[in-house]
């Protein structure tokens, strides 16, 4: 409960800082109108969405909730629903990573794409530890060119310990996620 309340005030201070509403509009009126804009507030996981190991978290980087990974002893990953990536495409997302420790995580968060409805996956984007902890980030990752049955995922690895306790890793606050073509979303399939 104080992780979940240190990180609430952490993202509320980021967020005062920014205009989020604003900066949404800002992204989807340069990408234009073929994406799919998620903000996690109705439903978690939102129709469409498959989680593991993730959940909606009070910390939200706008609106009443975020999407929020913190580890696990198992994967713990939240896939997109299907994706049309035939003709490229790319995603945008803003991300809190927040890691305590004096050195750098053992475990972080991945973006994978698979172009085969799921079967094998691609890193994309990992975590960036000189510049992507303890502060709010906006990425926009080109996904390539695929085809009409893609997904991406964001990927967390199964958290190892020892006697010694958990191994270091972060905690994942993930909201407004611009998505490229979602398969179906032109009409009928």
């Amino acid at each position: 409960v104080g992780h979940v309340s240190s990180v609430h005030l952490l993202l509320e201070q980021e967020v005062n800082q920014t205009n989020c509403a604003a900066h949404t509009r800002s992204i989807a009126e340069r990408v234009g109108t073929c994406c799919e804009f998620e903000g996690f507030n109705k439903y978690f996981p939102p129709a469409g969405w498959k989680a593991k190991g993730w959940s909606a978290s009070a910390a939200a980087i706008e609106g009443d909730q975020s999407a929020y990974c913190g580890g696990d002893f198992s994967i713990s990953y939240l896939r997109s629903p299907r994706l049309d990536l035939s003709e490229g495409g790319q995603v945008t997302f803003t991300y809190y990573n927040q890691y305590d420790g004096e050195t750098v995580p053992e475990y972080d968060i991945e973006l994978q794409v698979s172009y085969d409805g799921g079967e094998t996956w691609t890193k994309k984007w990992a975590s960036d530890y000189q510049n992507g902890l303890n502060q709010l980030l906006t990425e926009t990752i080109d996904l390539g060119t695929g085809t009409d049955d893609s997904y991406i995922r964001w990927y967390y690895p199964a958290i190892d310990s020892d006697d010694e306790g958990v191994f270091d890793h972060s905690s994942f606050t993930l909201d407004r996620v611009l998505l490229p073509q979602v398969w179906g979303a032109d009409g009928v399939p």
